[in-house]
């Protein structure tokens, strides 16, 4: 239901026989695809969906490999991680460099970042950079939701910082 529940306390919700309640912490990193077909853990990841839940910091790794062969006994395997940390009127959001690789490992990731629980920002900045209003990212104050579309370069790293 996308609903903001405050923490500390029982909550009661319906929950019909062929369908299960799940709640996410504030500050969760989940990943996920576009079309939602496929675990993230097969095919390729060139795009990706962050679901950033606001009102806490986290932390997520990312974790590829060929799934195909043992190469990942011998290091070839990846990871990417992701920090989001709330401040007081900010928030910044890092994606890590790639570490690690493996045969045809893809180059670069499309990101479609989506910030929820956040409050309109005035201003966001890559790497120092002023992103773009409607072009970088766009707000929808209903839902209280920031999407930020982002190309990666997966073997740099990219700091956003968020400003309310």
């Amino acid at each position: 239901s996308e609903e903001f529940f405050d923490g500390d306390r029982e909550i009661n919700v319906e929950a019909p026989l062929l369908s299960i309640p799940l709640f996410v912490k504030a500050g969760a990193i989940i990943p996920r695809r576009p079309d939602g077909s496929l675990p993230i853990l097969t095919e390729d990841n060139r795009e990706l969906i962050l679901d950033i839940y606001g009102g806490d910091s986290g932390t997520f790794r990312l974790y590829e490999d060929d799934e195909e062969s043992l190469g990942y006994l011998s290091g070839e395997f990846s990871t990417i991680a992701y920090r989001y940390f709330e401040g007081d009127g900010y928030a910044t959001f890092n994606i890590g460099a790639q570490v690690n690789d493996f045969p045809g490992r893809r180059e670069q990731t499309e990101y479609t970042i989506r910030f929820k629980f956040v409050d309109e920002p005035v201003r966001i900045t890559a790497n120092g950079d002023t992103l773009s209003q409607d072009e970088d990212w766009n707000y929808q104050s209903d839902q209280r939701l920031l999407v930020l579309r982002w190309t990666q370069n997966d073997v740099e790293r990219t700091e956003f910082r968020i400003e309310f």
